[in-house]
């Protein structure tokens, strides 16, 4: 195995390629197979569950809108986010402070896949998964 470092990426070649005959190898040929690994930096942020907060969204597989209803005793500033599977944020929108509120996310302009509708309040936040189809 050979290894080259060049700006904090780590480049490696494994030679390989032979033929197997019966029970032994028998190496033909010898081709550089090249991958690279670079540093990442991945950041987690974690919620706590939203407290006297009821959730509900509907219908969790379409082909467009979905309709967010969240009732609340006490009215906070709230953000509904959409992101993808992968943690994009593709819509965010706050929410007005009332005891009850009905919004609606459309994912029509979105190929199909799954996404995550995400509600967040303070420290607290309330997530569930979609399915555009």
């Amino acid at each position: 195995m050979q290894e080259v470092a060049k700006n904090n990426v780590i480049l490696w070649a494994v030679c390989f390629r032979g033929v197997m005959n019966g029970l032994s190898y028998e190496p033909k040929a010898y081709e550089p197979i090249w991958t690279y690994q670079e540093n990442l930096l991945i950041t987690t942020r974690t919620f706590e569950p939203l407290v006297n907060v009821d959730i509900v969204a509907f219908p969790t597989t379409t082909r467009g809108p979905i309709t967010v209803e969240v009732a609340s005793e006490t009215p906070a500033d709230m953000t509904l986010s959409v992101y993808t599977m992968f943690g994009t944020l593709l819509q965010q929108q706050q929410l007005p402070q009332a005891a009850h509120v009905r919004q609606t996310v459309d994912l029509a302009g979105y190929p199909a896949g799954t996404y995550i509708l995400q509600i967040s309040a303070g420290h607290g936040a309330w997530t569930q998964q979609v399915v555009r189809q």
